[in-house]
């Protein structure tokens, strides 16, 4: 990647969905830059490298590190996993670096279940992509929220991708399912699947 050349930046892509984005990006020949922790190994990148992606090691903590990472992408696509600590503190820092840096697009870590159709207080995991869509709301960037309620991570991933590779504006949400359950009616399939009970519970 040289110069100014513009590219869209993946946050999280050393896990399995981010890796995948990355490779979908890099199939569509759009130059990314994949932000990982200081100290990754190297076996973890070398397929991403392999493709063509810059590796960038960065603390997600540090936002001027973050900002100069980020200056001249188009996207910022995050695939971070985790609780308060990625999804608000580390989610948020990556988000104020985009700001900083006048990116124009960021694509948050809210795959799989979708937030706007549950009540407040009924899903700890969603509760928190709820709080920090209001830091999102507030920031005044673009924004596209892929929503998934059960798919493939290759179509995730695939998905995604083509959202950060096309340049023209986006609805917020995009809500693409394969097959929509509840955690309820999941730990029922379970149970006949497997011959033992399941059942839901609320983790803290």
């Amino acid at each position: 990647m040289a110069g100014s050349t513009p590219f869209v930046a993946v946050a999280g892509a050393t896990g399995h969905l981010g890796s995948l984005i990355v490779l979908n990006l890099c199939k569509k020949d759009v130059a990314v830059k994949a932000l990982i922790r200081p100290g990754t190994s190297g076996s973890r990148t070398q397929h991403l490298r392999e493709a063509g992606c810059q590796i960038t090691e960065v603390d997600m903590t540090d936002v001027p590190t973050l900002t100069e990472a980020l200056t001249g992408a188009t996207t910022v696509v995050s695939a971070l996993q985790g609780l308060k600590g990625v999804i608000i503190d580390a989610q948020g820092a990556l988000l104020e670096a985009a700001m900083a840096a006048k990116v124009r697009r960021f694509i948050p870590s809210d795959f799989s279940l979708d937030f706007t159709k549950t009540t407040p207080g009924t899903n700890r995991n969603l509760d928190l992509r709820r709080e920090f869509h209001a830091k999102l709301d507030a920031s005044g960037i673009e924004w596209t929220n892929q929503k998934m309620d059960v798919t493939t991570v290759p179509d995730v991933a695939a998905y995604t991708a083509a959202v950060a590779a096309d340049p023209h504006p986006k609805p917020k949400f995009l809500r693409i399912a394969g097959d929509v359950f509840t955690a309820k009616e999941m730990a029922v399939v379970m149970t006949k699947l497997r011959g033992k009970q399941f059942t839901t519970q609320w983790e803290v």
